[in-house]
């Protein structure tokens, strides 16, 4: 195709462009001269990166050797302890009730009521409770068993025209209660009948009375001669016309009141089991009870300090505090059962085992009951009193040195030492352990310098 000049045209065909006289363009072949040396000018910016990046890494970058050239030497830390002096201890701490330091056993004769079962016909006292002379202590058959103060037991009936050192007990109890008594000193007579007929009249019941022939005729009638007749169960204004017999199981005798209840024996609707009662004696002592473990740790002699709260409970701010001394501990049987055969070999059990143990096993100990006296004494406003009881289980005769179990190591020559440290240096003590408590250990220096204050390397 020719144009309006008589040039020649090619429409739509790319490859043969537009081309003019002076200047002619071709787009394809421009692009297949120009792209080889675009594709090297490229190349060498990649090669000039990666070859500046080389050289900045290898600046920054340190070798072992030369971290290592630019450390310090580091001095390794020490662990010290210091050496102590004073008394070396250990101590247990348990709760205690204050009570007396002895204990009685309230025994019930055989009781015989006509027309009665000689059973427990009212609630018994509990335990922690206090028991005092003229107090009834078991109520068998619908009838009181009363103590009053002595020694001497109640081995027989007490009629009216007897004398001995049982009637002069009674005589002292009627008249600590209260009741006068001007018969001739353990002889029961008029006075003294009328002191019983009052004191049974107080505690809501008839006196006992008797009809028997000849009760004054010996003093040595016993029990089995008598035929009790039983009260009524209610106060009795009227004298009483029969002589009047105390039955023998219907007093007991205790050396020293007032006392506590410890334990109790008898149980309502049930015949009485002996002893009824287990009442305490003697001094205001300190009870505690000890697990066996504990029990395997204190001895009579360990010293205690003690913190009394009031009799109502527990410690207070009128809380005292008192030093003490165990005097006993006892051991107290558990409930299972130990025996041994002719081999020597034992065997034990529980309750409700299979098992028939042997005649002759014994409880096994579960632990005790010690016993602590405080210093200065206890008053009796204390009784019943929960303590605090902290018990010294060892300790050192004396102040002695001490360190760390830990700071003990086996020197050169084979003895045991502590190292000391001193102006920044060390020097090997050699020691000999003693009592060792709480991670601390006693120690005597044998060869070398070592004293309170100064620093022992642990480990």
């Amino acid at each position: 195709m020719k144009g309006p000049e008589g040039r020649e045209e090619t429409a739509g065909d790319p490859t043969k462009g537009d081309k003019r006289d002076g200047d002619p363009l071709d787009l394809v072949a421009m692009r297949r001269t120009t792209w080889p040396w675009r594709r090297i000018a490229t190349a060498v910016a990649v090669g000039l990166v990666l070859v500046s990046g080389g050289m900045w890494a290898g600046s920054h970058i340190a070798t072992t050797s030369s971290v290592a050239s630019h450390m310090k030497a580091v001095t390794p830390s020490r662990i010290t302890a210091t050496v102590s002096e004073g008394v070396l201890q250990s101590s247990i701490t348990v709760s205690g009730v204050v009570q007396s330091s002895g204990t009685f056993n309230l025994n019930v004769g055989t009781v015989s009521v006509a027309g009665a079962v000689p059973i427990v016909t009212s609630p018994p006292p509990v335990p922690g409770s206090t028991v005092a002379a003229g107090s009834v202590v078991a109520w068998i058959a619908g009838e009181p068993i009363f103590v009053l103060g002595g020694t001497t037991p109640m081995y027989r009936d007490i009629a009216a025209g007897m004398s001995g050192a049982d009637v002069q007990q009674i005589q002292v109890g009627l008249e600590t209660l209260g009741f006068q008594c001007t018969d001739p000193t353990g002889v029961f007579g008029a006075s003294t009948q009328a002191a019983i007929q009052a004191f049974w009249r107080r505690i809501g019941y008839q006196p006992p009375v008797a009809a028997i022939a000849a009760a004054a005729a010996s003093s040595t009638a016993q029990s089995s001669d008598v035929s009790v007749t039983p009260s009524t169960n209610s106060p009795s204004t009227a004298p009483v016309a029969e002589p009047i017999v105390i039955p023998q199981w219907q007093v007991i005798f205790v050396p020293e009141l007032p006392a506590q209840v410890i334990s109790v024996g008898e149980q309502l609707g049930q015949t009485v089991t002996n002893p009824a009662l287990v009442v305490s004696q003697g001094s205001l002592a300190v009870s505690i009870q000890l697990t066996q473990g504990q029990t395997d740790l204190v001895a009579p002699g360990n010293l205690a300090a003690l913190r009394v709260g009031s009799a109502g409970g527990g410690e207070t701010q009128s809380s005292k505090s008192y030093l003490g001394r165990v005097v006993s501990v006892t051991p107290t049987a558990g409930a299972g059962t130990s025996s041994s055969d002719a081999t020597g070999s034992s065997q034990s059990t529980s309750p409700g085992g299979s098992t028939a143990l042997p005649t002759g096993s014994t409880a096994l100990p579960t632990g005790s009951t010690a016993l602590v006296q405080a210093y200065p004494a206890l008053s009796s406003a204390l009784a019943g009193a929960k303590v605090q009881v902290t018990i010294v289980v060892q300790q050192t005769a004396g102040p002695v040195l001490s360190v760390p179990v830990t700071s003990l190591v086996s020197l050169p020559d084979g003895s045991i030492g502590v190292r000391v440290v001193k102006g920044g240096q060390i020097a090997n003590v050699q020691v000999v352990p003693g009592l060792s408590i709480g991670g601390e250990v006693q120690v005597t220096p044998t060869k070398g310098v070592l004293i309170e204050g100064q620093k022992v390397i642990v480990q």
